[in-house]
């Protein structure tokens, strides 16, 4: 089917690649381009050129790349239609929009065209698929003409739309070039109100309350379970179920808000005009008048730099600093991974705080031999006879007080007040 185009030391002396042609099947080729070495398999189909990477040198042996080629080539010979390997990055990152657009929601799929057609398609797009390699992406992963969030997330759409031409055929399986190439750190970026900011804000909530019910309620909402806006804005009666709110799609899928007694006393407050629970006449309220509440009332609170958003980062800074692990913060988000709950780590310092006190004072006492100094006795109340018969003794309180021929009641509270004498607490 094919012949080899030229011996292979007269093709390297004019050119960098070159092709090494086997003497066995014909059609298998070693491809030799700079350092890298790759079986292809090339033949004429329909009259046209085809040709098709079957892997690397180190991971087919000579035998293995030969049978993989006899495989190709009689696929070829029974009609099977040949991956066309002369598309570009555009052309496949087109191809792949189309064909995986059902996998994402509309808000990613938009994202992922995005982040093509503005940072990967006007530098590698051009480039043959089968023949990126990791020196070029490297090369435009690492310009610094281009901002480190916008790449960071371009990279993983390229290695997704790469992972994809190995499954369709056009590359080599495990030749992704973005593979172990390290994201650069977009940054955590949010703001953690005060106490005193918080009370700002809760004051030009209510100022604003009277005119604008129904978004300022929802940003209260949003302040008290952590939710994201969109969750809390599209939030439909029939999914609250007591104490927790069942959303069947969210941003990572399916997941639960749980409602704390201020939030649900909130829901209890609203009335149902409709199937949202944050209704605006009949739907729910639009994004452009959520945002212009919440303009005035950060305006009013004198906190312009914060986002609605932010209030979602407070609620988790807030249950962190409570002593909650990051597991169990991560359940309250609806974080589907604990990297992304991972961001308010820095947050977790009290507990910290705590431990370097307890390690610090236990290796100094132990440096310095010291004996570990215990609590002072506290001054105990003696207990009457009564109290001493009864603590001497095994009987159940109310048998006792039958034999002593007192009221169990009076003499348990006696007994409650003598044992928190004792505990030293009022």
């Amino acid at each position: 089917m094919v012949k080899s185009v030229a011996k292979p030391v007269s093709q390297k002396s004019k050119s960098s690649e070159y092709v090494e042609w086997d003497s066995k099947v014909s059609g298998l080729g070693l491809r030799v381009r700079s350092k890298q070495r790759t079986w292809i398999v090339q033949a004429r189909v329909s009259g046209k050129s085809r040709k098709v990477t079957l892997g690397r040198i180190e991971e087919l042996s000579k035998d293995e790349a030969r049978q993989k080629a006899r495989t190709v080539l009689l696929d070829w010979k029974q009609g099977a239609m040949p991956v066309d390997l002369s598309e570009t990055v555009q052309e496949f990152g087109t191809r792949y929009l189309n064909e995986c657009a059902g996998q994402w929601k509309p808000a990613t799929l938009r994202a992922h065209k995005h982040n093509l057609r503005v940072d990967v398609f006007p530098h590698l797009g051009t480039r043959r698929v089968e023949d990126l390699d990791r020196s070029s992406v490297e090369a435009w992963y690492k310009s610094p003409n281009a901002s480190t969030a916008l790449r960071t997330r371009a990279l993983a759409v390229l290695s997704g739309m790469l992972r994809h031409a190995e499954i369709v055929g056009l590359r080599a399986p495990g030749s992704n070039p973005c593979k172990g190439l390290r994201r650069r750190k977009s940054g955590f970026k949010a703001k953690y109100l005060t106490p005193q900011e918080w009370a700002r804000l809760g004051s030009a909530m209510r100022s604003l309350e009277g005119d604008y019910t129904a978004p300022v309620t929802m940003i209260r909402f949003l302040a008290l379970t952590g939710c994201r806006s969109s969750e809390a804005r599209l939030l439909r009666w029939d999914w609250i179920e007591g104490k927790r709110a069942a959303l069947p799609d969210a941003k990572a899928g399916p997941r639960t808000i749980w409602l704390g007694k201020p939030a649900r006393e909130i829901l209890a407050s609203l009335p149902r005009t409709c199937e949202y629970v944050f209704a605006h006449k009949e739907g729910p309220i639009p994004d452009s008048t959520l945002y212009k509440v919440w303009c005035n009332a950060r305006r009013v609170a004198d906190l312009e730099d914060l986002r609605l958003h932010d209030l979602r980062h407070g609620f988790a800074s807030t249950a962190i600093g409570a002593g909650e692990s990051l597991r169990t913060v991560a359940g309250l988000l609806g974080h589907s991974d604990l990297e992304t709950t991972a961001g308010y780590a820095h947050l977790a310092k009290a507990p910290v705080k705590a431990a370097a006190k307890r390690v610090g004072t236990y290796l100094d006492n132990t440096l310095n031999n010291r004996k570990r100094v215990g609590r002072p006795p506290k001054n105990q109340t003696p207990a009457d006879e009564v109290l001493a018969r009864y603590l001497a003794g095994k009987t159940h309180l109310v048998e006792f007080c039958k034999s002593e021929g007192i009221n169990s009641k009076t003499f348990h509270k006696k007994l409650v007040k003598w044992h928190k004498d004792q505990r030293g607490t009022k």
